[in-house]
């Protein structure tokens, strides 16, 4: 790791964010934090974890603290996201030392760890102690008619539009006690 430098929390810097920008965009074919930083969803709770290498943002790994029902309790949590390496510094562990990394300095703080992983990396997180749980989704099949109803698009670049989702975001209230951040 010496000819790596391992930079975090660096929101308000325009250098390392853009790169952060650009990192996100070239391994989630596409994806655009940038609207979302604009909009003022990039609090002080999304914290980036990044390996810093020849003026560039080359690995990541993001967490987001919370605090989350678990079983009625309220409990500290960490939700990992934004797990990502360029294509040319995959294969020379630089995910795992930043998951190390992270696990380490949060492991005083934290009551429990999660993340939202495709199947691709389901053999990755494991190594670290992190265990697979299936999602589950009830439906009830029927018969009856679909409603007729109508429903507007909303925009999040019409202020008019981002402002009913910034208050019902505000307004939000838990449903369950069981697993709520």
């Amino acid at each position: 790791m010496n000819k790596y430098k391992i930079i975090e929390n660096y929101r308000d810097n325009d250098f390392y964010r853009e790169s952060f920008f650009e990192l996100t965009k070239k391994v989630f074919d596409g994806l655009d934090f940038k609207p979302w930083y604009d909009k003022g969803f990039w609090t002080e709770a999304y914290v980036p974890h990044s390996i810093h290498k020849e003026d560039q943002i080359v690995s990541n790994v993001s967490i987001s603290t919370m605090q989350i029902y678990v079983n009625g309790e309220i409990k500290n949590g960490l939700q990992f996201a934004t797990v990502s390496t360029l294509p040319e510094y995959r294969k020379q562990g630089l995910s795992r030392e930043l998951m190390n990394y992270v696990l380490d300095k949060y492991k005083d703080w934290t009551d429990i760890n999660f993340l939202f992983a495709n199947e691709t990396v389901t053999n990755f997180y494991p190594l670290f102690g992190f265990q697979i749980y299936d999602e589950v989704i009830f439906r009830k099949l029927s018969d009856l008619p679909v409603p007729e109803f109508s429903a507007t698009k909303l925009d999040l670049n019409n202020q008019k539009d981002f402002e009913i989702i910034k208050n019902k975001i505000e307004i939000r209230k838990p449903i369950t006690k069981f697993f709520w951040s």
